[in-house]
């Protein structure tokens, strides 16, 4: 028979069960992306003060936007029906006190905020203990979503089960019989965690296989796997990045209209997540790149630490972040190039940086764009202002444009007529990517193209038809 609940004291852990997130990772990539040095040098320090002592000083030194936390949306509602009707509310968590006042000061549905003081850490046992000192013989009902709550749930007169693994349930059913309330059940998240790789983000890697057409070994089965290890290998580093990227850019994500749905920034992937699988894709992708040589390695490493400025750095600045993604489309081309040992061309360097120089150019015009339309005055996270999109399209078409010119030069070179026997059909090819990009520009301008132009132009099934085109006519030109 079902006990009447109604006048139990409602006692809701934060981390995990009302946030889906860990404050505790979130202060540690906090202290990552802005003080580097205190989290190499003070951190273990503050680790061997105990836990309570830890995660006081991280409270005083960090500072979490509590707002853009991810709330676990059906248990919010539930607790805001229950208050609605009377029964009292109280956030308990082990996070420091001080930000599980400034939680429950957001939300204004609690009658009391407890954590950790410094002195005892409130997790599991204590945070029991601590629930029946408050309670004394009165039952309680208590919300949250790891193993460590068992106790607390076999002590409770009421189970309530948020954002909990099947197998944390499965080992309370085995110990209780009681009813167990469930909200907000977690996604599969090894299908989330493929999702934070960004597979469809390794289509802009298959660039490293275009050092391989245009050295006209397609159809030499070293190459193609050599070529193919490299994707292999890149593709590892590039996922690493990624991941990397979205933990760092974690509270800029969450005020992005599109970026929130991000695993991480949405919540539906625990950080863990990426702390742990970072070192284990980077270094899965350098082992596979090993074998292709030092040349392949040298390139790849520069990659990766190009993109770890980028993150940490680089990409707040002010144009230089659209240059430094020209940078790294070119990468892909000498990394291709590495792979089976040939050298890359200046034409295609050239070519290829004032190419996706205007590409980048259109991202960012696209996000400004976007911005504009949620009433925005600036780009958070990034240097650029609503004032600076009649710059942007500029400096992009005339980018675009370049790369147009410079391949008509290539075109005209002597080197030219001595690789393709019917170099005339080029010309055909440069009228394409011409059409390509004004068309693609003509879309963002008209708000049909979402973030990456990259990604738009291949998956667009009018680019990959050109596409298409494009390889058959340099089959036919050489």
């Amino acid at each position: 028979m079902n006990r009447d609940t109604t006048n139990n004291i409602l006692f809701v852990d934060m981390d995990g069960t009302l946030f889906k997130s860990d404050l505790l990772f979130e202060s540690l990539i906090w202290l990552l992306r802005n003080d580097l040095l205190t989290l190499l040098f003070q951190v273990p320090f503050w680790l061997l003060q105990g836990k309570a002592k830890f995660k006081q000083n991280l409270a005083n030194r960090v500072s979490l936007d509590i707002e853009t936390q991810p709330l676990s949306e059906q248990f919010t509602d539930y607790i805001k029906r229950e208050v609605e009707r009377g029964r009292r509310a109280v956030l308990i968590s082990a996070s420091h006190e001080s930000v599980v006042r400034k939680a429950s000061a957001h939300l204004d549905i609690f009658i009391d905020a407890i954590g950790t003081d410094g002195i005892t850490n409130l997790k599991g046992d204590a945070k029991l203990q601590h629930i029946l000192h408050l309670c004394g013989p009165q039952p309680f009902s208590y919300a949250g979503n790891s193993k460590d709550d068992i106790p607390i749930w076999l002590a409770a007169d009421e189970i309530i089960c948020v954002n909990t693994s099947p197998s944390v349930i499965r080992k309370i059913k085995r110990k209780t019989e009681s009813k167990i309330l469930e909200f907000d059940s977690p996604n599969n998240p090894w299908k989330t965690f493929i999702r934070s790789l960004r597979p469809h983000q390794w289509l802009k890697n298959s660039l490293i296989f275009l050092p391989l057409i245009l050295s006209h070994q397609l159809l030499s089965f070293k190459a193609l796997l050599n070529t193919s290890v490299g994707f292999i290998s890149f593709c590892f580093v590039a996922s690493a990045v990624y991941l990397l990227n979205d933990l760092i850019d974690i509270e800029n994500d969450r005020n992005h209209p599109e970026k929130i749905k991000r695993p991480f920034a949405s919540g539906n992937l625990s950080l863990t997540w990426g702390v742990i699988t970072v070192p284990i894709l980077l270094l899965t992708g350098f082992a596979v790149g090993h074998t292709l040589g030092n040349q392949f390695m040298k390139a790849l490493l520069i990659y990766w630490l190009l993109t770890v400025f980028y993150s940490f750095f680089l990409k707040r600045f002010f144009l230089l972040d659209a240059l430094i993604l020209s940078v790294l489309y070119g990468l892909r081309i000498v990394i291709g190039s590495a792979a089976i040992n040939v050298d890359t061309t200046s034409w295609l360097l050239n070519f290829t940086l004032s190419l996706f120089l205007g590409l980048a150019f259109l991202k960012r015009y696209v996000e400004l764009s976007n911005q504009r339309k949620l009433g925005n005055t600036r780009f958070i996270g990034r240097g650029y202002h609503i004032k600076d999109l009649r710059l942007i399209s500029c400096l992009g078409v005339i980018s675009n444009l370049i790369s147009v010119v410079i391949f008509g030069f290539y075109i005209t070179a002597g080197e030219t007529a001595q690789l393709y026997e019917n170099f005339e059909l080029l010309w055909i090819i440069n009228l394409i990517i011409a059409g390509l990009l004004l068309r693609t520009w003509r879309l963002a301008y008209s708000g049909r193209i979402q973030e990456d132009p990259v990604l738009f132009v291949l998956s667009d099934r009018f680019s990959q038809i050109a596409s298409v085109m494009c390889g058959a006519l340099i089959w036919l030109a050489i």
